[in-house]
């Protein structure tokens, strides 16, 4: 991957999201058919960014939202992949090893104001840390233009989750990345409203790592651990708990094991609304109450819930 580094001349990162708050910055899921995948993020509602090329091998598109976005991950160049090293962690590698068993969300991502300290403070903490990377890429803009968009991200993992990633992302260009275009849905998203961990473990045991991850505190559920933050939050529960909690996971043939990220939940204003236009396109759901589900098996292992709580 591209060296460490940080831009002497780029605007400043406190334009971005993380000037509001540490929050959820991303999840990033991992599927074999990127075309697909974006065809099938756009009849759930969704607008998708252009396709963008990194240079280890991947590609991408994007689902932004307010301050938050779902990136969709395939891999392009299977010759450019790098391996993982020593003391390095790589993106493309995780993202290959974990199609190697199925699809879904392989990656959880927190908006940074520095990546380097949040490093150095994971460290500190105990958790394994690898060195920050610095890379830049081109992202087109709604009016067809070009421009450059550059990031720091940080990652740590624990040995007791090698399918799950965790990183920080700072981002030097916030201006050329969020775009209001983008940012507007059918099914009327606004944001990540969390991202579920299910372990095999009492998920208390997972509270030292949450808390050093997210650089906050977390608080007791009756079937876990959480996280609130900015935008959204971070849910660690036992895999029984999230199959309860979200009953399309228990007939799903896709759904994700323990040790792996179980759900995805995006808040939307209205799942009268989401409903309506699921229904529209043919795609199967389940509605209770102020939530819309979407099964991991009709969503490349991705378990979704439309939820305007």
């Amino acid at each position: 991957m591209p060296t460490p580094s940080s831009p002497a001349s780029s605007a400043s990162s406190d334009q971005g999201p993380d000037a509001l708050g540490r929050g959820i910055d991303h999840v990033a899921v991992v599927v074999n058919d990127l075309s697909a995948a974006a065809a099938r993020f756009e009849a759930l509602g969704f607008t998708t960014t252009p396709r963008a090329y990194h240079p280890w091998g991947t590609a991408n598109h994007l689902v932004q939202f307010g301050r938050s976005f779902i990136e969709i991950v395939g891999i392009a160049d299977a010759d450019k992949l790098i391996p993982h090293s020593a003391g390095a962690f790589s993106f493309s590698a995780h993202a290959r090893d974990y199609l190697a068993e199925r699809q879904g969300m392989a990656m959880l991502v927190l908006s940074s104001r520095d990546a380097e300290a949040d490093a150095k403070a994971w460290q500190a903490a105990g958790l394994a840390t690898y060195e920050p990377v610095y890379f830049e890429r081109q992202a087109t803009l709604p009016s067809g233009e070009q421009v450059k968009v550059a990031f720091t991200v940080a990652f740590t993992t624990d040995e007791r989750l090698p399918a799950c990633a965790f990183f920080v992302c700072q981002q030097f260009f916030p201006e050329h990345f969020w775009k209001p275009h983008y940012q507007q849905h059918a099914n009327g998203a606004r944001n990540i409203g969390a991202a579920i961990l299910g372990v095999h473990e009492e998920p208390a045991q997972y509270r030292d790592f949450l808390e050093a991850y997210t650089g906050g505190a977390s608080v007791s559920m009756d079937n876990g651990v959480s996280a609130a933050l900015a935008c959204g939050r971070v849910e660690v529960v036992s895999r029984e708990s999230a199959v309860a909690q979200f009953p399309l996971l228990a007939d799903a043939s896709t759904t994700a094991p323990a040790g792996h990220f179980a759900q995805l939940v995006i808040e939307v204003d209205s799942t009268d609304a989401v409903a309506a236009h699921l229904r529209a396109q043919d795609i199967p759901f389940r509605q209770s109450g102020a939530d819309v589900d979407i099964s991991p098996d009709d969503l490349f292992g991705l378990g979704l819930r439309f939820s305007a709580q």
